[in-house]
């Protein structure tokens, strides 16, 4: 991943969904795991 140090912090970055045409817009954390809610920016190719 290239520096991100100095980037604002971006879940979809951070989680490279970026790449798969994918927007995280919410979370749910509990102790024994995490689940992202995701949209897509873009229409998947075939």
């Amino acid at each position: 991943m290239n520096n991100h140090t100095f980037s604002s912090p971006n879940l979809s970055s951070f989680c490279q969904l970026n790449k798969l045409g994918l927007v995280a817009t919410g979370q749910h954390i509990t102790e024994s795991h995490a689940v992202l809610e995701c949209r897509f920016t873009k229409l998947p190719e075939p």
